[in-house]
């Protein structure tokens, strides 16, 4: 049997790690649409300046997305730390390197 005080510090604990969850889980959310948003801006940004798409490297949880301008050689990459972002802007860039 919980006495009164008891109870009350279980429920506050119980509160206290739901909302640090939370906050985790909106920090990372904010991080990741910034990432998306970032990266559809710089490959969008590639593709019009006439950059081609290389190679993907994958390290652990990281997508390295290498593109180069056929002209000058130079060489850029664009850097994906959340998957789900990069499955959403592979299209982009495999889309217009074939036309």
């Amino acid at each position: 049997m919980y006495l009164r005080s008891e109870k009350n510090n279980h429920d506050r604990g119980r509160s206290t790690l739901r909302e640090r969850a939370r906050k985790h889980f909106l920090k990372e959310k904010k991080e990741m649409e910034h990432e998306l948003s970032q990266n559809r801006t710089l490959i969008e940004r590639l593709m019009n300046d006439g950059y081609c798409f290389e190679t993907t490297t994958r390290t652990e949880n990281r997508y390295d997305v290498h593109f180069t301008h056929p002209k000058t050689s130079e060489r850029r990459d664009c850097v994906f730390n959340f998957e789900s972002n990069y499955t959403i802007l592979e299209p982009l860039w495999l889309r217009r390197d074939r036309t």
